[in-house]
């Protein structure tokens, strides 16, 4: 009778140890469970078909301007010119 008393305390650490490993075994599969859900939510929208355009809710302007004759004069060499016949008798 002694013996089953000195054992109790033995008994009951390892109970509380084993509860806080299985919690943290449901808080693992928890986990995971919601990032297999996030994962899976993921994939059906790259593989459900999506429009190519999309309808902007106001006008969209581009702030860069666009090449003017004289940078395209500058920016090409002279030996393109000639292939190409461009024409360097350009105004702005």
């Amino acid at each position: 009778m002694r013996s089953i008393f000195s054992a109790a305390p033995l008994l009951g650490a390892l109970a509380l140890s084993g509860c806080t490993s299985i919690e943290r075994i449901h808080q693992n599969m928890n986990s995971s469970e919601a990032t297999d859900a996030k994962a899976r939510q993921q994939i059906q929208k790259l593989t459900s078909p999506s429009p190519v355009l999309r309808e902007a809710a106001r006008q969209w302007v581009n702030p860069t301007p666009m090449m003017d004759r004289a940078a395209i004069k500058k920016a090409t060499p002279p030996c393109i010119a000639k292939r190409f016949n461009f024409s360097y008798n350009i105004k702005n």
